[in-house]
């Protein structure tokens, strides 16, 4: 009996061991694998951060030039370029541009998210979700150096916020009112004047939003008439070639939309 005790404990001891082993392997194991894996990542990462180095030298070299080439096809002065790249460099000097920047550019009203993100679409040439300084450059070159038709072009795919390659209401609605906004402040300016001579009182804090409420309801209208007034085949959809027609046949709205840029050749 006894010794089918000791035979016993010596067992269990023999499996209590092995246990442990298999239990150290598989922790070695473990702790090797994620080693391997975190090498592997972190190769990764390296020729990630090598491949996006050379996209953005290439990216850089590119756009510079297709700047050049645009300077030569339209005689402009080089040095009119390279003093607006200095303007730039010294208000940014990292070389990549915010969207206040891009804003600070535009002459429209972008205050909405889509409209803002449309617009970073058409300067970001490389697709990098970030506008460098050349960038910029390079497309307010082609839209200032370009015929009517391109610029009519470039403010179409801005308003084309879905890149369907069609305008819907929404998006006439946000071209409206982009074009219209600024007739805003002379509808307050009549309010105020209104006012003044009914009751000889200032505007209140409700008079202004109760003004702006109106002029957004008739800038709808106006643009729910120009949508009718574009879409020919009533189909919903407005095409470049209908809404370039129609910019065309209506010189102010022409106007406001070839000419979007503060700053041109």
């Amino acid at each position: 009996r006894r010794k089918r005790r000791r035979k016993r404990r010596r067992g269990n001891r023999r499996a209590k061991r092995e246990d442990e082993k298999k239990r150290r392997r598989k922790t070695t194991s473990n702790t090797t694998n994620k080693n391997k894996q975190k090498k592997k990542e972190q190769t990764k990462e390296k020729e990630t951060i090598e491949i996006k180095k050379m996209g953005n030298k290439f990216s850089r070299n590119s756009t510079q030039t297709r700047i050049n080439e645009l300077i030569a096809t339209h005689n402009i002065p080089a040095e009119w370029v390279e003093k607006l790249r200095r303007v730039l460099l010294a208000r940014v000097p990292s070389g990549t541009m915010s969207m206040e920047d891009l804003l600070d550019s535009v002459s429209a009203d972008i205050s909405t998210k889509l409209l803002k993100d449309s617009l970073l679409r058409l300067f970001d040439v490389d697709s990098d979700y970030s506008i460098t300084v050349d960038e910029y450059i390079l497309t307010l070159l082609k839209v200032s150096m370009g015929n009517d038709e391109e610029k009519l072009k470039f403010a179409f795919d801005l308003y084309d916020v879905n890149d369907a390659g069609y305008l819907n209401e929404e998006e006439i609605i946000a071209l409206t009112t982009s074009i219209l906004g600024e007739n805003l402040e002379e509808e307050i300016e009549e309010e105020k004047k209104k006012k003044w001579e009914e009751k000889q009182e200032p505007l209140t804090p409700t008079d202004l939003e109760i003004a702006k409420l109106k002029f957004r309801k008739k800038t709808k209208k106006q643009a729910m008439d120009i949508f009718d007034k574009l879409d020919k085949n009533k189909d919903k959809k407005i095409t470049f070639d209908e809404f370039k027609d129609f910019a065309i046949a209506n010189e102010e709205i022409a106007n406001s939309l070839k000419y979007l840029f503060k700053t041109t050749f």
